[in-house]
């Protein structure tokens, strides 16, 4: 997140652009990995997203109450205090 926010400012360096992509595209496999195996046990629901992130948005606005609720507890719990927004789900 902090590796975008530094790009759309123009102020990363060659350097840390060259650590950080590779590491940036692990991070995307191992979303995409969770998201297809763990996630969907979780949520009993298959995904047609990529990441998990769009599964939780998804499911806290179309899923069932127990899937609701998983969805916005995760993310306030897990991954709020991660996004530059601080509400990873939005509003």
């Amino acid at each position: 997140m902090n590796l975008k926010r530094a790009r759309d400012a123009g102020t990363i360096t060659p350097a840390a652009l060259a650590l950080g992509y590779p590491i940036l595209a692990i991070g995307y496999v191992l979303d995409f990995c969770v998201n297809v195996t763990l996630l969907s046990l979780i949520m009993l629901d298959l995904p047609r997203e990529t990441t998990v992130s769009l599964h939780l948005r998804k499911l806290s606005e179309t899923g069932t109450s127990y899937q609701k609720t998983i969805a916005n507890w995760i993310a306030i719990n897990l991954l709020d205090a991660f996004d530059p927004s601080g509400k990873h789900l939005g509003d």
